[in-house]
């Protein structure tokens, strides 16, 4: 029997500029438990494929100091292994295809497509490997590095864990 896992919120911190200059730092989950119920801890030590129909990557925005842009990322893969004994054991790896940004507007999303930002003819995934896994009440932070365009950057990603999903 395959298991998935549906992690929710976890959230790609992306600074988007000319040429998708992003810092470290952290990335936090939406308040989002009213609609999913509470996390649950880990319980077993196993590997979980993520569940694409119930993750969600995605990103929020300044735009010009007067409002907040929010996207996500359709087309996402990856694996979290977890020891909920020894989180040392554990890790997640992501890929994101960089072409699936969503932003809700068609010309911004195809702009954000181009050689200006994300050039996915060239770039056409971005990716996650976590290099520790901390448990924080409620959820827990991935801390690892983060690629996009070729350049990795250490950073720190929220998630929470609602529950494997047999399929």
């Amino acid at each position: 029997m395959k298991r998935g896992l549906a992690l929710t919120a976890l959230l790609v911190p992306v600074a988007i500029g000319g040429y998708v200059a992003f810092h470290p730092g952290t990335a936090d989950a939406y308040a989002i438990d009213s609609a999913f119920g509470q996390p649950t801890a880990f319980v077993t030590a196993e590997r979980y494929v993520i569940d694409k129909a119930h993750t969600s990557i995605g990103f929020e925005i300044g735009h010009m100091g007067v409002s907040t842009v929010h996207g996500r990322f359709n087309d996402k893969s990856g694996h979290v292994v977890i020891d909920p004994a020894n989180l040392e054991n554990s890790s997640v790896e992501v890929t994101v295809k960089t072409a699936s940004i969503d932003t809700a507007i068609e010309p911004r999303d195809n702009h954000l497509r181009s050689a200006d930002f994300f050039e996915v003819e060239t770039y056409p995934e971005m990716t996650f490997k976590s290099t520790a896994i901390r448990a924080l009440p409620n959820s827990y932070v991935a801390d690892g590095d983060l690629t996009i365009k070729g350049v990795t950057k250490k950073v720190s990603i929220w998630f929470k864990y609602y529950g494997p999903i047999d399929a």
